[in-house]
């Protein structure tokens, strides 16, 4: 016997069906179902806005990060980290503070708002040496005493 797979899409729809039905109560409907009262209105809703669509999932990403720096401070944090690819973090983040006071620099430890090059990258991989064979390895055996 074939097991009945059932699609998240699937059970808000089933879901759906039974409501308009009108058989039972919410409560009944989202115990039925193993979902909250709160899910159960939430899928009626936007079922009578947006139709079957809106039984689909939604996106859980944020519409904004208020964490993120602001595009001018990391393209400036950029051209200072481009101009002196030798400081670090914590002297780069010290150069752009002095312009910008108000305190929308990221944390020090926050590698990502500019990442370091390596000038050095592409030349060391052309002179990389071959690895070289592997030296046989030699044991030596004591005479077994008896």
């Amino acid at each position: 016997m074939p097991w009945n797979d059932v699609t998240v899409k699937e059970q808000r729809q089933n879901f759906i069906r039974d409501y308009r039905l009108g058989y039972c109560t919410i409560s009944d409907l989202a115990a039925s179902f193993g979902i909250s009262r709160k899910t159960a209105y939430k899928w009626i809703d936007r079922w009578e806005q947006h139709g079957a669509e809106g039984l689909r999932d939604l996106s859980r990403r944020p519409s904004s990060s208020p964490w993120q720096t602001p595009e001018a401070i990391r393209e400036e944090l950029l051209a200072v980290r481009g101009s002196k690819p030798h400081w670090g973090p914590k002297k780069v983040l010290d150069i752009v503070s002095r312009k910008h006071p108000r305190g929308d620099l990221p944390p020090r430890k926050t590698k990502r708002f500019a990442p370091h090059p390596n000038p050095y990258q592409e030349s060391l991989c052309a002179q990389k040496p071959a690895i070289p064979p592997a030296k046989a390895t030699y044991i030596a055996h004591s005479p077994q005493i008896g």
